[in-house]
């Protein structure tokens, strides 16, 4: 028998073989594997707020700014991290609105799956030790394939590397997921901790306006989206500069003006430095 010393991915492997490990050494028919696995997908629940770490790049201008002629708007993501450690509840928010980094070849895939399996790795223990065939053939390859599915949202295919991605992703089935973890909790903390831990994360939901859903035509089809309101948080510390494409025809003044109208006195405005082609 095999005494594996961590969960981990076999390097070897692809995703699906690994996601199928359990279900291969069960001697189970590869119909069944098939089967099996898609009967693990989940429903997904996810909106993203796609960003890239290069805010004037030749590639960008060309794909994404109606031909060089748009601008470039600087975000501090940072400052989402300082709103939630402001509240004290950013352990408990993480999940709820991310801010993930974009990995483009299968080593940062398997690393991410692998942190995830590290990160469960005592629960994951205590279910195998309770019932070792319904965890191989079952709960094991589930979780793996639900932690693939979600590691989808963090990776792209080597041929998009160029556009060096950052991800803000929300959740919005974790809304209730998060409240649920609170009313659990309440047993386990002082009840002061309760119910500032409570209020703060009400407040959180209120001001930022993510628990709304909205809907509107986006390309040939009705779809829904959230709304992310950051008044709390406005102001040059959360957008620090705006570049101007290589052929943007925007009046510095009037857009200087217009920042200065709402509360962004200290953005910057930058011309591209990318040539002209």
């Amino acid at each position: 028998n095999t005494i594996f010393q961590r969960y981990a991915l076999f390097p070897h492997l692809n995703v699906y073989e690994n996601i199928a490990f359990g279900l291969k050494i069960k001697n189970k028919s590869r119909e069944y594997m098939k089967d099996k696995t898609r009967s693990f997908m989940p429903i997904p629940d996810v909106f993203s707020l796609s960003l890239c770490f290069k805010g004037d790049d030749l590639t960008h201008w060309d794909r994404y700014a109606w031909n060089s002629t748009g601008v470039s708007i600087g975000i501090n993501t940072a400052a989402l991290k300082i709103y939630y450690s402001r509240l004290g509840i950013y352990d408990l928010v993480y999940n709820l609105l991310r801010v993930q980094e974009i990995s483009y070849d299968s080593d940062g895939r398997k690393d991410i799956l692998n942190r995830y399996i590290d990160a469960y790795y005592e629960e994951l223990r205590d279910v195998e030790m309770q019932n070792r065939d319904k965890f191989w053939g079952d709960i094991f390859p589930r979780y793996l394939f639900a932690i693939y599915f979600e590691m989808r949202l963090y990776v792209k295919l080597s041929a998009f590397i160029d556009e060096d991605e950052v991800r803000v992703l929300f959740r919005s089935n974790m809304i209730d997921t998060i409240e649920n973890i609170i009313e659990r909790e309440k047993v386990n903390i002082p009840e002061n901790a309760y119910v500032l831990t409570k209020e703060n994360y009400t407040k959180l939901l209120n001001e930022t306006g993510l628990r709304e859903k909205h809907f509107s035509m986006f390309g040939t089809g009705i779809r829904s989206y959230h709304s992310l309101c950051l008044k709390e948080i406005w102001g040059n510390g959360l957008i620090p500069e705006i570049i101007l494409g290589p052929k943007c025809t925007q009046d510095k003044k009037e857009l200087r003006a217009f920042l200065d109208s709402h509360g962004l006195r200290g953005t910057k405005i930058i011309q591209s430095k990318v040539p002209l082609r």
